[in-house]
């Protein structure tokens, strides 16, 4: 959906893999270890292998940016089309949360997002995710070795936040995350 409300900029989803044109620049080949022209951050890291389900399956995503252009000053190689920062929400010391929940004759899953505090000085949040597609083709030449359905997945993952802030003036944050897509 982002596409709809950003002009000049595309994403699609090939393979699980999120491939980023932005003013029609952009690499099609969606195998790991080709790199795009549109460098993609998750708060603040590189990503260089573009799963999909790393920017899409979390339900913690607080604020996505899209620069358009070249941004080799601020991002250096492989913004050449620009850059895509992903911003996830931090953990808050308040409890909240939400969970959402889909049911459909082609996909099953959900999404959960957690956040607290753990003590005065330490809060953490867990967003985790899982979803189940069907098979959409019939596939009717077997022997090719694509099997007698096509277009199945699963998918679940995991993103943990420890947030440690001991004083106004320092706060250290660590992140985890772990995607399993078979």
């Amino acid at each position: 959906d982002l596409g709809l409300v950003t002009p000049g900029f595309v994403a699609t989803n090939g393979s699980g893999y999120f491939v980023p044109f932005i003013r029609g620049i952009g690499a099609r080949a969606i195998t790991p270890g080709n790199e795009s022209a549109t460098a993609s951050y998750l708060d603040g890291v590189y990503l260089t292998d573009k799963t999909g389900l790393l920017l899409f399956g979390f339900s913690d995503v607080e604020t996505i940016a899209v620069l358009r252009g070249p941004q080799g000053t601020l991002f250096g190689r492989n913004a050449t089309a620009g850059a895509v920062t992903i911003t996830t929400r931090r953990p808050t010391q308040d409890f909240s949360g939400n969970v959402e929940f889909t049911y459909g004759s082609d996909e099953t899953g959900g999404s959960l997002f957690l956040t607290g505090g753990l003590t005065e000085t330490i809060s953490a949040s867990i967003s985790a995710f899982y979803k189940d597609m069907d098979p959409y083709i019939d596939n009717l030449n077997p022997s090719n070795g694509a099997g007698s359905k096509v277009g199945d997945s699963e998918a679940s993952g995991v993103r943990v936040k420890l947030l440690w802030e001991p004083s106004d003036d320092f706060s250290a944050l660590l992140s985890a995350d772990y995607i399993d897509d078979w």
